[in-house]
């Protein structure tokens, strides 16, 4: 018996946090603004908890396709009389990103659970993720060597991380049975994780997305 009145109440606790649940699909849009110059497409999934009408908390993930840019190399002089001491050489590149990423979504006009047969919605974002990015590169020595010592060559592969910030703003539609949405977000990069060999650098950009949200409460 106890079984299963311990059952039951399992089944009723998370009949009611799905209810308050939201799954979302969507594509997306990203570049930056450093010297890198970075441009990538790709789309992912996040789930959502309504913690109000007015608010909801979310999680999930987006992959991004691979993009091909110009790294740095930092090659030190061999001697102190060779200027510049440090050296740059430009490095061919590519990249692609995973990301995971934690964030609110706060209601100024509408609510969370609008009526799919008609309505409003827009809403502010806040959000931090974890950006990965997964590289490979081709650093040549040519033409540097006999000054510069030149820490690694040939093909290099690797992978870094970035802890990014985000605020941005958005808008939704019910449509039938689910909701369409379009966000726009900047993106700050607030820390390094770790660093990659060849200098990647991507201090802030914009993100766009276009999707789908499916509302278990609503339906």
């Amino acid at each position: 018996m106890k079984r299963v009145i311990a059952t039951l109440l399992m089944l009723l606790f998370f009949g009611s946090i799905s209810s308050q649940m939201n799954m979302s699909g969507q594509l997306s849009y990203m570049h930056f603004l450093g010297d890198t110059k970075l441009k990538h497409f790709g789309g992912g999934l996040k789930g959502e908890f309504e913690y109000n009408e007015w608010v909801g908390i979310y999680g999930g993930f987006n992959l991004y396709s691979k993009a091909d840019y110009t790294g740095i190399v930092y090659a030190e002089a061999w001697g102190p009389g060779t200027q510049p001491e440090v050296a740059e050489i430009p490095t061919p590149s590519s990249v692609f990103f995973m990301q995971g990423f934690v964030g609110t979504r706060i209601y100024f006009h509408g609510e969370l659970e609008a009526d799919a047969r008609g309505g409003f919605g827009a809403y502010g974002i806040g959000e931090l993720s974890l950006l990965f990015g997964q590289a490979k590169s081709v650093v040549s020595s040519e033409g540097y060597d006999v000054a510069y010592n030149v820490p690694i060559t040939g093909n290099v592969k690797g992978s870094f991380i970035n802890y990014v910030g985000s605020i941005g703003v958005g808008i939704e539609k019910p449509l039938k049975k689910i909701m369409l949405f379009a966000d726009a977000k900047f993106n700050i990069r607030i820390n390094e994780a770790n660093t990659y060999t060849v200098t990647t650098i991507i201090p802030f950009g914009f993100s766009y997305f276009m999707g789908v949200r499916y509302s278990f409460a609503a339906y």
